[in-house]
């Protein structure tokens, strides 16, 4: 489905549309707030992913909370709500300061060797590489140093190869077709073979740390997390699962919304100045971290944060399935229709934003309408009990390598340089986001 044509039919048919699709399938488009509600937080467990959908992510993802449904989901949530507490966040800050300092010694490194001192640099690769070493370390306990180097780690390999765009018609047969995989062809060994890595890798890092029980990390919580109910801990599997979703949809969603977020910088300079000189107001030497409460407390570089994920959510669609008939408002929804959800439609509505609504305007959080936006309009992370619950890791994560990036660089648009919207997943630039970087 053409995220375009759900945007365009949103904004020419209203917030309700029915309409059939393959085989004469109903399907549902919703981006009326008080029916986004009914399916995200009232009704939420009346509604589940589509099967496809879950086998699809699965293999990358894992059997964790992204794909869990029911009992399951809420035990899972409930588990692991204590690894990613304000207290727990609080201590995983310092730890998000290291990687991010190797990326800005890496670049201050390439604009040193680069004659103009301003060189062009793929910040979608090195900003891929930066998240999943804040995953790993403060997660994990792992210090992967992919900045240093991520051609040689096989985790970081095997995420790219079950990412890149040419394989997505491979990983397609494969749900379809099961037997897909053993044909012999280049494309299906090698999603075969990153799924295994995968595999191995994780469960090599949950092995890891079960065997050492006074590690302090998010996996370490999660493995001595005892459900009160049920006096039940998390199986080997289970925590497995979760390293999978974590580090999946833990590294790659932050990874572009940082891309996204220098690039619209990039764009728009007068932002960017004054944005520098707020994180400078707050870090005043190289080697300062800032707190959990001080990077909350930069208000340029909170909007920053909300405006770009308005204006390109990493994951601009969602999907879910009636369990049951039933009705929502005096529309009657068969059971199996498959109910369209979108947060990118609901972010760049001018019935809810303004007849700016298409434009970078991080100061559109300080008025009305935006400043009282509905939860149920502007999700980049979702709603509900499926709200993803690493949102507040994510946000602090976002913000600390900005203000590591933005003190120390200038990010300007690379000329010539041409991209299309590529959605795997999640919304990213092809090619990656190459931008001049120089130093301030």
């Amino acid at each position: 489905m053409r995220y375009g044509a759900i945007l365009r039919w949103s904004r020419d048919y209203g917030n309700l549309l029915t309409w059939h699709g393959v085989f004469n399938a109903p399907r549902l488009l919703v981006t009326d707030p008080e029916l986004v509600k009914q399916i995200l937080v009232v009704r939420a467990y009346d509604f589940v992913k589509p099967r496809y959908l879950s086998q699809f992510i699965v293999p990358v993802i894992g059997e964790g909370l992204i794909v869990a449904e029911g009992a399951t989901h809420r035990f899972q949530r409930k588990m692991l709500n204590p690894a990613f507490s304000v207290h727990a966040l609080r201590q995983m800050v310092p730890l998000m300061a290291k990687p991010a300092w190797s990326l800005r010694d890496k670049w201050i490194q390439a604009i040193d060797a680069d004659p103009t001192g301003a060189p062009a640099i793929n910040v979608s690769a090195t900003l891929s590489a930066v998240t999943l070493d804040i995953i790993a370390l403060a997660g994990f306990g792992e210090d992967f140093q992919l900045i240093a180097d991520s051609t040689n780690h096989r985790l970081s390999q095997a995420y790219k190869d079950v990412s890149l765009g040419d394989q997505l018609i491979h990983r397609i047969l494969r749900v379809l077709f099961p037997i897909y995989g053993r044909f012999p062809n280049r494309g299906a060994r090698q999603i075969e073979h990153a799924i295994q890595t995968l595999d191995e890798e994780t469960s090599a890092i949950v092995r890891k740390n079960m065997a050492e029980p006074n590690g302090d990390n998010m996996l370490t919580r999660m493995i001595h997390e005892v459900d009160p109910d049920t006096g039940r801990q998390m199986s080997m599997k289970e925590l497995q699962a979760q390293c999978l979703t974590f580090m999946a949809a833990g590294h790659e969603t932050i990874a572009t919304a940082l891309t996204w977020c220098l690039w619209l910088l990039a764009k728009h300079q007068d932002v960017q100045t004054v944005l520098r000189e707020e994180i400078k107001t707050l870090l005043k030497n190289d080697g300062d971290i800032p707190s959990y409460e001080e990077l909350n407390q930069l208000h340029l570089l909170n909007n920053v944060c909300k405006e770009t994920l308005r204006l390109i959510p990493p994951v601009p669609v969602t999907y879910r399935v009636a369990c049951e008939e039933l009705t929502l408002r005096d529309r009657v929804v068969p059971k199996g229709t498959l109910i369209v959800l979108s947060p990118l439609a609901s972010h760049l509505s001018s019935k809810f934003w303004g007849e700016d609504v298409d434009q970078f305007k991080p100061s559109r959080w300080d008025e009305l309408p935006a400043k009282n936006v509905s939860p149920y309009v502007y999700m980049p992370f979702l709603a509900g009990p499926h709200q993803c619950i690493g949102n507040k890791f994510a946000l602090i994560e976002m913000k600390m390598i900005l203000c590591t990036l933005i003190k120390d660089f200038c990010f300007t648009e690379k000329p010539g340089f041409r991209f299309k919207r590529q959605h795997v997943l999640v919304t990213r630039p092809s090619p990656n986001m190459t931008l001049i970087v120089q130093r301030v």
